[in-house]
């Protein structure tokens, strides 16, 4: 029983109902369109480097690319631009360092980037993570610093001081690390539930993402912001067709549907 309401689950997740469900059953004239992309690699291994400036190329040719805290002091202030884009970047990897940075550099504009407190200078997932001076460089450089938790773990199965233990001693090993607030918060792994977003909140937190495939930001919900996720096969057509929702079939029935979901919503 347990194994199927885990495979429901997914399938309510990835296949894009839960996306469907936020964007019809729980919308409203506030919400923005802001897609929010997720990389983890940039590397031969999974995007290569010129793969990836094609990538940033296309966007910064189309899109405003802005920070996810930029996204947050826009929301708030009323001064989004138009078409805005954030790109972000999950488990801080020294691929990211060394072979994005750069390239943000070259196009002028900057990601957000999540790093795990606990594997700074070392290793996740057979992968090195930056070390401390490459993060005080990053954010030198423009790029925002998001926490990722300390230790990665699935927040949903940890206990209120557990909980709070993972996201306050992340934030502030970030903050002594830049000597900046840090406000953004990636939850691993997407999962999370009203427990954490409610402690995130108290120790600080102002904005949050999860892993629900969507485009659309609703400002009364800024811990359940929507990402897409980047793949290492995917072309820039590929990202093209993401970003325009041509990839996600329940765009497909958007297309279609729109004017009866219209008129029964």
């Amino acid at each position: 029983m347990g194994q199927m309401k885990r495979l429901l689950n997914k399938v309510f997740k990835y296949s894009g109902l839960k996306s469907l469900y936020f964007r019809y059953a729980r919308r409203d004239s506030s919400t923005i369109k802001c897609p929010i992309l997720v990389y983890h690699l940039i590397s031969s291994e999974a995007i290569p480097p010129l793969l990836f400036e094609q990538h940033l190329e296309f966007m910064s040719s189309i899109f405003n690319i802005i920070t996810l805290r930029e996204l947050y002091q826009g929301i708030v202030n009323h001064d989004l631009p138009q078409n805005p884009l954030v790109i972000s970047f999950d488990d801080g990897y020294q691929d990211t360092y060394e072979f994005a940075l750069p390239i943000f550099k070259k196009y002028g504009v900057a990601a957000t980037v999540f790093i795990p407190t606990g594997y700074i200078g070392g290793w996740f997932g057979r992968k090195p993570i930056m070390t401390v001076e490459q993060i005080k460089h990053l954010a030198t450089d423009g790029m925002e610093i998001g926490a990722h938790t300390v230790s990665h773990p699935n927040l949903k199965r940890l206990t209120r001081e557990d909980l709070r233990a993972e996201l306050a001693i992340s934030k502030t090993k970030l903050e002594d690390i830049i000597e900046a607030a840090v406000i953004s918060l990636s939850y691993p792994f997407g999962l999370y539930d009203s427990k954490v977003e409610e402690l995130a909140q108290e120790v600080g937190f102002k904005i949050a993402v999860t892993t629900v495939h969507d485009f659309f930001v609703k400002p009364e919900r800024l811990f359940e912001c929507p990402r897409i996720s980047v793949y290492p096969h995917d072309s820039c057509k590929d990202l093209q067709e993401k970003l325009a929702g041509d990839q996600h079939w329940l765009k497909v029935a958007h297309k279609l549907y729109l004017p009866l979901l219209s008129t029964r919503l």
